[in-house]
């Protein structure tokens, strides 16, 4: 018998132990190789078309177009999955289709055994003993040292050896642990143990009464009840069902929510070779729709691991062990900086700075902000919280305070050495100390800018000097007001005062990397002078354009090299398409000033209120709440037959899916009163057929 699978790399695994236990030619497909790869949909295609039966797990990508309508006439195709949106695509019973899919929801090697005996004895009409689907948890609390799942937390504290007196909650999906699929999970606990307490509980995410299946909202207020100091959300995303509960969850427990990254369809040397670190579909769902929810710190600490099994492929992951050091290590100084007193805080601001556009006058560059001024304002509003800051007044004063010690990157007129002598300087960084920092990064690193600048502390090559060296030392700038430090960003891809275009590499090789000042300039911030926080301040720097990946950054980025661990924030324009996912960024947007056109003169007058008109804004005022919308969504709508085709649309296919579900007669497994399946009506039911 011959069975072909089209479903994700993860559930293949345990479908392709189960086939081979049986004695099946099991054809497995992973959804995600096809997506790309016309070849391979035409096999797969053909596989389907010379198998007994087809089981697939169908989602809303556009392959599976082609891929069911490629099916030949005639041969069982089972369409299984977590909810019935998909059970239509099957030739089989619906009884057939729903047994499969509570197989499937329910999930383990014994469940995937039986699921593969249930299709070869009710549909492939063989002679085989098989069990009936068995319930298994849809959360609980993980441990691998533990031997056994936790039902709540005070058993699980018991159990519990601590070793430390702040704890971490980590949630991850149920799926690796119905799967064994923990290889990374397990590697995270390890890491965070050797500074934490874990509380590591594993969930199914989307409420479903009828199975008993609690909503993420109810896991973190049911199993986090003991204090935690950080939370790890390390699923992938799941859109909550009520965003807005969901949300008032998460601030409720008042604590930093981290999303570490699993690439689930790359492995580790697929993703180091990949410029753009991620598809830009897994963009969308693992990285930015978790932001809307508050998740931050977007490192990627596992990746796929391919394994061939009786001819078939499947995923398992497994730990970049790197990156996971350095996703605990930023975890930490988060947890850090929420622990430590304020009066002990230590805060670095970086000014923008444009040299090669107005010099000196662009410092504190950004857009539709008055960056100076907010500085300004900010560390004030530090002082008068309990930091030990001293306060600059205003803007006028911090930049004249930057401007008469030349506190900036030489440029033009201003040498290394009168910053020297004007007191710009924070520190002069000896070539030892950076020398042996400069030596913990990645070779080809090293080599990189070796090539570009010279050896440490950089070197003169084709007439460029090296960056803001004096006396054979680093110069990194700024001005210090107590715990706190104002920087001018440095400059990113030229060295030394002139300015005629032949020292400027960047404009000859957009890809340079930064200078040796440069990060010489970051790794004092964070080492030497000890900044619990790193904040940028304006639209926009350098930093997060640097040479690396645009996301899931490993550490051969620089953004990454440059910011280390220490947490960083960013004021930022953020109706600007912002990058702070290169640079481990939290956007602080300080909103745009509103703008008024009623001082126009008067022959832009009718022109300004014939647009405001047209926005739904009255001359003079703000815009009408739902007035746009309003206009638009009128000017837009259909013609009234064409809207009565829609509605008469719905209601087909609303005909169509009940009869789906069974016409009227639901089957057990979504009407079982006891949130259970199978209930004492299971056997009868199956054997009675979904038309029956």
């Amino acid at each position: 018998m011959k069975i072909t699978i089209v479903a994700w790399g993860s559930e293949l695994l345990q479908f392709s132990g189960a086939a081979r236990e049986a004695g099946i030619d099991l054809s497995a497909w992973q959804v995600h190789e096809l997506i790309d790869d016309s070849e391979k949909r035409k096999r797969c295609i053909e596989s389907c078309r010379g198998s007994d039966v087809v089981l697939v797990h169908p989602s809303n990508d556009s392959v599976w177009d082609e891929i069911l309508g490629g099916l030949a006439e005639g041969i069982p195709v089972i369409s299984f999955g977590y909810t019935d949106a998909w059970w239509s695509a099957s030739t089989v019973p619906l009884a057939v289709v729903s047994a499969v899919s509570a197989y499937f929801l329910y999930g383990g090697p014994e469940n995937i055994r039986n699921l593969i005996r249930y299709v070869q004895a009710e549909v492939a009409g063989m002679d085989v003993a098989y069990a009936p689907p068995q319930e298994t948890r849809w959360e609980g609390i993980y441990h691998p040292d533990a031997g056994r799942i936790f039902d709540d937390t005070d058993a699980y504290l018991a159990w519990y050896p601590s070793r430390h007196p702040v704890r971490v909650g980590l949630l991850f999906s149920r799926t690796h642990w119905v799967n064994g699929d923990l290889a990374v999970e397990d590697a995270l606990i390890q890491e965070l143990e050797k500074y934490y307490d874990v509380l590591p509980v594993f969930c199914f995410g989307l409420p479903d009464e009828e199975i008993g299946a609690r909503s993420d909202r109810e896991v973190i207020e049911t199993f986090f009840t003991a204090p935690i100091s950080g939370l790890i959300d390390a699923r992938t995303f799941t859109p909550p069902r009520d965003t807005d509960a969901f949300t008032e969850t998460l601030v409720k427990l008042g604590v930093p929510v981290f999303h570490p990254l699993i690439l689930y369809h790359r492995t580790e040397a697929e993703w180091m070779s990949d410029t753009d670190g991620m598809r830009g579909s897994d963009v969308s769902w693992y990285v930015a729709m978790p932001e809307f929810l508050g998740g931050i710190e977007m490192v990627p600490i596992g990746a796929a691991e391919s394994r061939d099994r009786a001819g078939t492929e499947g995923e398992r992951h497994v730990p970049i062990d790197e990156r996971v050091e350095k996703f605990v290590g930023r975890v930490r100084r988060w947890i850090d900086l929420a622990l430590k007193p304020a009066a002990e805080r230590r805060v670095a601001f970086i000014l923008h700075n444009k040299p090669c556009a107005s010099v000196e006058a662009t410092v504190g560059a950004g857009a539709h902000l008055d960056t100076l001024e907010s500085v300004a304002r900010v560390i004030g509003a530090m002082h008068d919280r309990g930091y030990a800051v001293e306060c600059p007044g205003s803007g006028r004063d911090l930049i004249e305070t930057i401007m008469n010690k030349k506190a900036i990157s030489d440029f033009r007129w201003t040498s290394v050495e009168e910053i020297v002598r004007r007191g710009g300087a924070l520190a002069l960084v000896e070539p030892e100390e950076y020398a042996a920092w400069f030596e913990t990064l990645p070779p080809g690193v090293r080599t990189s800018i070796c090539k570009a600048w010279g050896r440490p502390p950089g070197e003169e090559m084709d007439g460029v000097p090296p960056a803001m060296v004096y006396e054979g030392k680093i110069v990194v700038t700024g001005v210090r007001f107590g715990n706190a430090i104002v920087c001018v960003q440095p400059k990113r891809g030229c060295a030394g005062p002139r300015c005629d275009g032949e020292v400027c590499r960047i404009l000859h090789d957009p890809g340079v990397p930064p200078t040796h000042q440069y990060l010489a300039t970051y790794r004092y911030i964070e080492e030497t002078f000890g900044a619990d926080v790193v904040i940028h301040v304006g639209t926009h720097g350098n930093f997060e354009f640097l040479p690396g990946k645009s996301v899931a950054l490993s550490d051969t980025c620089f953004p990454d090299i440059a910011i280390g661990t220490v947490p960083h924030l960013y004021i930022y324009n953020a109706d600007n398409p912002p990058e702070d996912d290169r640079q481990a960024a939290e956007l602080r947007d300080p909103g745009r000033p509103y703008a008024d056109g009623d001082d126009l003169k008067r022959p832009l007058r009718r022109t300004e209120g014939t647009r405001r008109a047209d926005r739904g804004l009255q001359p003079g005022k703000g815009r009408r709440p739902g007035t746009g919308a309003r206009a638009r969504a009128y000017h837009r709508r259909p013609p009234r037959a064409d809207r009565d085709r829609r509605r008469d649309g719905v209601s087909r296919h609303a005909r169509r899916r009940d009869a789906v579900r069974g016409g009227g007669r639901r089957c057990p497994y979504r009407r079982n009163p006891d949130r259970r399946y199978p209930d004492p009506r299971w056997d009868a039911y199956l054997r009675r057929g979904a038309g029956g």
